[in-house]
């Protein structure tokens, strides 16, 4: 997620460079995965989502998913008319985007490979967790016999 101030949504058609400063959300750098998600706080502005293939000019499918606490507004780069805020009138390129393809046809193959993912990745942690509660429950035991042994020594 970048800073993005009106001149750069305006004039910038590809993304060649970002500064540091503009960063101000990012993904663990190589997260080579379906599924990607990023919890962050944004002050109001304007703000810019690059997604990106790990292939230098590729193009990529992403399925988009952004969820708020206050209400807020996209915009794709096409609807920012020069100068001016103004909602262009009709059907936007993202809201056609939204119309033209069922993201869940479009997505279902990898939704349902993401859901054994997160299926297998469930069923591990809990395997995992209720082996550490064994073995905690197993040194609570054994800590337990040394302070009786200790009491009665």
């Amino acid at each position: 997620v970048v800073e993005a101030s009106f001149y750069d949504i305006n004039e910038a058609t590809k993304v060649t460079s970002i500064t540091q400063s503009a960063v101000v959300g990012m993904t663990t750098p190589f997260k080579k995965q379906r599924d990607v998600s990023l919890r962050v706080t944004l002050q109001p502005g304007r703000y810019a989502i690059l997604p990106q293939t790990f292939e230098p000019d590729s193009p990529g499918r992403f399925f988009l998913t952004i969820h708020g606490s206050e209400p807020f507004q996209l915009k794709s780069s096409d609807e920012v008319l020069s100068g001016e805020q103004k909602r262009v009138p009709g059907e936007t390129a993202l809201e056609q985007d939204c119309t033209e393809e069922d993201p869940v046809a479009a997505f279902g193959e990898v939704e349902e490979d993401n859901e054994g993912i997160v299926l297998q990745s469930l069923s591990k942690t809990v395997s995992e967790l209720y082996t550490a509660v064994r073995v905690l429950i197993q040194r609570k035991q054994l800590l337990q016999e040394q302070i009786e042994k200790m009491e009665d020594n």
